[in-house]
C-alpha cells in the first residue's frame, strides 16, 4: 500500500489533467488506501477571497460502495454548505499554523455544533475520528485535506508518514497549478508592455521625423509670412486683393499652429505641471463638443466622482488628449448614440471613462489603434490616438482600452493620484 499510493500520490504533480481532475483522483486514492475512513475532503486557498474552498470530495457510501465528486464554483454560483472555510476558521487553519497534522476524536458522533479543544469546525459533525492535514511547504499555504471516519480510527506511524508525504503531493500539484497560471498571467503582461515600448519606439522615431520636417519647412514658412506681410502693407484696404492675402496669412499662421502643436506632444518636451482636479478637466474637455452632441443626437451622461480627483498634470496637453478620445466617440456615433463620462478612484489611481455606443472597434485592428498613422477613416491621420497616448504616458498613466464589439468602446485613462 505504501509504495503504491507514493507512487500514484507522486504522478498527480506531472499529470497534465485539470486540477479538479487531479484532486478529486486524490481523494479517491486516499479512501481507497485507508478502508477505516469513510470521506476525503480538499480544500484549496483562493486568494483572491481570502478563504478555502471546497474542491474534491470523495465520499464511501454504506455497504462499501463508492462515490466521488468534485465542485468547482464560478461567478455568482451558491456553494453548498460548508463549501468555504474562512481565514482562521475551523481545524483547518490550527494544522496550518501548526505545520503538523491534526487528530480529532471522539467516542459518540461530533454534533452539529463541533468543537474540538475549542475550536469549532462543522466539518466534524456525524463523525467519530477526523484527521485534518495542511497542504503547504516552506513556501507557503495551498489548503488543507480532511480524513473522515464514523468510527473511532487510528491511524499507525507508518500510514501516518505515507499520507504526509503523500499529502505533500498534493500540496505541490496545487502549487504547480498555480505557478503555470501565473506565468500565463505574466506571460500576458509582458506581451502588453512589449507592444507598448514598440509603440513607444515608434512614437520617438515619429518626433525626430517631424522635428526634421519642420526644419525643412520653417525657412520658406517665415519667407510666405514675411511676403505676405509686406503685401498687405503695400496694398490698400479697398484693394480686390486684400482677401486673397489674409486668405495667405492665416493658413501660414494654421500651418504653423499644427506643426508647432505635433512638435510639442510627439517630441519630448517638459512637461508644465499644475495641481488640477480631473473632473474639472473633463468636463471642459467636454464642453467644446456641445454642439457636435446636439448635431449628432448624441446622450451625454457624466457620473463624476463624488469629490475632488487632484492630479498634477499639464492641463493643455491633458485637454487635448481628451479632446482625441471623445471626438473618436463622436465619429463612431454620427448617427446618434450615447457617450459616458465617469469618472473614480481605484487605488492609487485617478480614473476617466470615456465610453461610446458606437459598435466597438473591429478585433482585427484593436493592436494597431495606437500605431502612428494607422486609421480606418478616408480622412484620417492615423496621429490621434498615438498623441494621446504619448500625452498620458509622459504622465506615468495607462490607458486601456475595453471592445464590446456589437456596442461600443470605453478607453480607460489612468493618472496617478496626486499626495
Amino acid at each position: 500500500m505504501e509504495y503504491d499510493i507514493l507512487e500514484k500520490s507522486a504522478g498527480l504533480v506531472a499529470s497534465d489533467e485539470p486540477q479538479d481532475t487531479r484532486l478529486k483522483y486524490a481523494a479517491r486514492l486516499f479512501i481507497g488506501a485507508l478502508p477505516a475512513f469513510d470521506e476525503c475532503v480538499i480544500y484549496v486557498w483562493n486568494d483572491n477571497k481570502r478563504c478555502m474552498e471546497l474542491k474534491a470530495l470523495h465520499v464511501k457510501k454504506d455497504g462499501g460502495a463508492k462515490k466521488s465528486r468534485t465542485d468547482s464554483y464560478g461567478e455568482g454560483a451558491q456553494p453548498p454548505e460548508g463549501a468555504q472555510l474562512l481565514q482562521d476558521e475551523g481545524l483547518a487553519w490550527v494544522a496550518i499554523k501548526s505545520g503538523k497534522a491534526i487528530h480529532a476524536h471522539s467516542n459518540a458522533p461530533f454534533s452539529e455544533a463541533a468543537v474540538w479543544e475549542g475550536v469549532r469546525d462543522s466539518g466534524l459533525a456525524g463523525f467519530k475520528s477526523v484527521y485534518v492535514w495542511p497542504l503547504m511547504d516552506s513556501s507557503g499555504c495551498y489548503g488543507a485535506m480532511y480524513l473522515k471516519s464514523r468510527k473511532k480510527a487510528v491511524l499507525t506511524a507508518g500510514e501516518k508518514r505515507v499520507i504526509r508525504t503523500a499529502a505533500f503531493h498534493t500540496a505541490m500539484a496545487i502549487k504547480f497549478e498555480w505557478l503555470a497560471r501565473r506565468q500565463i498571467i505574466e506571460h500576458g503582461e509582458l506581451k502588453g508592455l512589449k507592444k507598448k515600448l514598440v509603440n513607444a519606439e515608434r512614437l520617438m522615431a515619429l518626433g525626430d521625423m517631424a522635428a526634421s520636417i519642420a526644419h525643412e519647412i520653417k525657412n520658406p514658412l517665415v519667407s510666405l509670412g514675411g511676403f505676405a506681410l509686406r503685401l498687405r502693407s503695400k496694398l490698400g484696404a479697398d484693394s480686390p486683393h486684400m482677401p486673397y492675402v489674409e486668405m495667405m496669412l492665416a493658413e501660414v499662421a494654421k500651418i504653423e499652429k499644427t506643426m508647432n502643436g505635433a512638435l510639442r506632444h510627439l517630441k519630448d518636451s517638459l512637461l508644465e505641471l499644475t495641481r488640477s482636479d480631473l473632473n474639472w478637466i473633463l468636463e471642459e474637455a467636454a464642453a467644446v463638443f456641445e454642439d457636435d452632441f446636439k448635431g449628432c443626437g448624441i446622450e451625454v451622461i457624466k457620473e463624476f466622482h463624488n469629490g475632488p480627483m487632484p492630479v498634477d498634470v499639464d492641463m493643455e496637453q491633458l485637454k487635448i488628449a481628451f479632446d482625441n478620445l471623445i471626438a473618436n466617440a463622436i465619429q463612431s456615433m454620427k448617427h446618434g448614440g450615447t457617450l459616458r463620462l465617469k469618472t473614480m478612484t481605484r487605488g492609487v489611481w485617478a480614473v476617466a471613462e470615456i465610453a461610446d455606443s458606437g459598435g466597438g472597434i473591429d478585433p482585427r485592428h484593436l493592436g494597431q489603434i495606437f500605431n502612428p498613422f494607422f486609421t480606418t477613416k478616408d480622412d484620417g491621420t492615423g496621429l490621434g490616438l498615438p498623441i494621446t497616448n504619448s500625452i498620458i504616458m509622459r504622465h506615468h498613466g495607462i490607458i486601456d482600452v475595453i471592445n464590446d464589439v456589437g456596442v461600443g468602446a470605453t478607453f480607460a485613462v489612468k493618472l496617478p493620484l496626486a499626495v
